[in-house]
């Protein structure tokens, strides 16, 4: 199970990311093949916020893995995404509480001007929230190793 933070390390040295916790989603973007473990030439790893080393998602470990070495390479990697993380855990924060606050003020009288209410404040969270995720996005996408997703069809008009 993927924990905060999962990345690939690559024997030619790299540190593969994206803004999801998920290793698949990273082997996907990169376009990696899943073979074998002792045909890759890359492994799984995590880090989770409150342990002080990474662990490798692996059922063993190759030769050419250095875990100190990758640990450096890990913890500069996220002192680069904590505040760009804690930015967007902010900008979420605020659109989620915006709609909880929304919900509860109009819940108790279903009538049709709050059932509007609610629909705008739904269509508003949504919009917020994918703001807040594009913007992550963007901001991630400055770093060596993030892997982007790739541009869905009718975003362009966004």
């Amino acid at each position: 199970m993927c924990q905060f933070f999962s990345a690939i390390a690559t024997r030619d040295g790299r540190l593969l990311f994206t803004e999801e916790d998920s290793h698949e989603t990273i082997v996907y973007r990169a376009g990696l093949r899943d073979s074998a473990l002792f045909l890759r030439h890359w492994v799984r790893i995590e880090q989770r916020p409150s342990a002080t080393a990474l662990t490798v998602d692996e059922t063993s470990v190759p030769s050419w893995f250095d875990p100190p070495e990758w640990q450096t390479r890990v913890d500069a990697l996220l002192e680069c995404i904590r505040p760009i993380w804690q930015s967007y855990c902010i900008e979420t924060t605020a659109a989620i509480q915006a709609y909880q606050h929304a919900v509860v003020v109009h819940y108790d009288s279903p009538t049709r001007t709050t059932c509007a209410a609610l629909r705008s404040a739904k269509e508003t969270h949504a919009a917020a929230l994918r703001r807040s995720k594009d913007a992550y996005q963007r901001r991630l996408s400055t770093i060596d190793g993030y892997q982007a997703p790739e541009e869905e069809e009718g975003e362009e008009g966004r």
